[in-house]
Formats: structure tokens, sequence, C-alpha cells
């Protein structure tokens, strides 16, 4: 009797249940952020992020809006929160192997349960387990988009010419923007190598400043920019009052849809006239 009981109890509902298409560019987002091994898998109801730390200094972010999934189910309003290690959750939905189409099914069950991955092609069902973590918190840089002390929006395939003429043995490459040019400059071994980009060439679709900006960060933070640069169609460049560099990627999906990637920074010295309050 108690085991017929048992069974005429109803299964809970998932928390929360995705569903997308074509998962290829998803994976490709991830890839921009495996400079870590492990991510935040934040899940709202606006979307979802993958969420990427590292020692506090850099932060990496996937951001895929609902509308980008033919299916997006949650069982509450709150955001749900929790970790998984990067690496297995890349192998799961490129299970069929690259730049082969899936369609992906994310399915979150509770707190202490498995991320169970679905990836379906031609009739052929992948099943994935990935065992979760109580999550850290997520830095919070305090960025205000609003108002950034510069803003830069240019054509990413010239900043990842810059970044191949700088001399990598320097340890730090600093950000000069004025109102008249965005400067990449790098100090080491071959000497100073500045890279201008002036505000009215063709590389460059907007440049705001008021004053001159100029912050220096570590090389081999920003080293890991780079892959991103090799997917986006747009990228934008901005750096607050306090140095904190945002740098924003916009993937354009095959039906025009967006994924965006956003990698945050904090510099080393600041020798900008913002530090001294200039407005």
């Amino acid at each position: 009797m108690a085991s017929a009981m048992r069974q005429n109890v109803p299964e809970r509902p998932p928390m929360a249940v995705l569903k997308m298409i074509d998962s290829r560019h998803f994976y490709t987002a991830l890839k921009a952020l495996e400079f870590h091994e492990k991510c935040l898998v934040d899940i709202s109801k606006s979307g979802l992020r993958i969420v990427v730390n590292d020692q506090n200094c850099i932060q990496g972010i996937a951001y895929l809006n609902r509308e980008l999934f033919a299916e997006y189910f949650l069982i509450r309003d709150e955001d749900i929160i929790f970790g998984i290690p990067l690496y297995v959750f890349m192998e799961s939905i490129n299970a069929f192997g690259t730049g082969v189409m899936g369609m992906l099914k994310l399915i979150y069950d509770g707190p202490g349960l498995p991320f169970k991955i679905m990836l379906e092609r031609d009739g052929v069902v992948l099943r994935s387990l990935i065992d979760t973590r109580n999550p850290e918190e997520i830095l919070d840089f305090d960025f205000n988009p609003i108002s950034p002390a510069a803003r830069v929006i240019m054509k990413p395939e010239m900043l990842q010419e810059a970044f191949r003429e700088l001399d990598q043995s320097s340890l730090s490459v600093e950000f000069m923007i004025n109102p008249f040019s965005l400067n990449i400059i790098t100090k080491g071994d071959l000497g100073v190598i500045q890279v201008e980009f002036p505000a009215h060439s063709e590389q460059m679709e907007q440049l705001d400043c008021r004053h001159k900006v100029e912050y220096s960060y570590k090389l081999c933070l920003l080293k890991r920019v780079i892959p991103s640069l090799n997917m986006c169609s747009k990228l934008s460049i901005r750096i607050d009052h306090r140095g904190i560099l945002s740098m924003q990627f916009i993937i354009e999906r095959y039906d025009n849809t967006l994924i965006f990637l956003e990698f945050y920074c904090i510099p080393e010295i600041p020798t900008s006239e913002e530090e001294n309050g200039t407005d």
C-alpha cells in the first residue's frame, strides 16, 4: 500500500527548462570564457548569464536573452544561480563536434541536483548530468554604463590587429583616450609601441570623451579577450572614473539575434586626469 501511495505522488516540476534550436553560438560564446575552469550559471526571467571570475581582477560574462530560446520556463521569478565546471559544460554542448548543429535543452531541478544537458541531432539524443555546487558571490564591479569617462565603438578586427603589433614583453598595456583618438601603448623590450585610432577614421564608429583618460592594465589579463575579437561584429570599450575597463562584444546569430559578451578588468596604477576630479 505504501508503495502504491508513493507512485501516486506527482513528480516535482523542474525549476528551469531552457531550449535552444541551435547550440553552436552558445558554444562559441562559452569559448570566449574558458580562461577559468569554473563558471556560475545565472538564470533569470530576462535571460541566461554565464559568469567567469579570475582572482577578482577580470570577469567575463556571456549574456543570452530569453528571446534566443525556443522555450524558456522558470517556476519562479527569482534568479537561479549555481556553479558548474565550465569545461564539462562546454564538452556537453559540443558533444556532436565543433560546428555541428544540435538542439540544446537545459534542465535545472533544484539545489544540490545535477544540471541536465540534452543535445539532439537527427533523432540521436545525448544526455549529460553535471554536478552543481553552491554559488560563490558574483563579483560586482559597480560599473556605471550611463556616464563613463570614455566610450569607444569600433571595428573589432582593428583592435585585434593592434594587439598583434604590441610588444608582448610588456607587463601592461595602456589605454589613453582623449576627444580626438584612442591610443593603445606598451613599454617593453622593443621600447614604446603606440597604436593610434583617430576619432574620425574608418575604424571608429563613435568616440565620446571630454577629457583625457589614461589607465594601464595587465597585458596577460587583456589577452583573454582576444578570442572574442574573432567572433564578434562590433566592439564597445568603456572606462569609468575609477579606471574599470568594460569591453562589450556583440555576436550576431544566423537569425540576426544577438549574444553579448562583456569583460570587466581592474586597472593597475591609475594615471588619469579623472583621478584628480576633472569633469
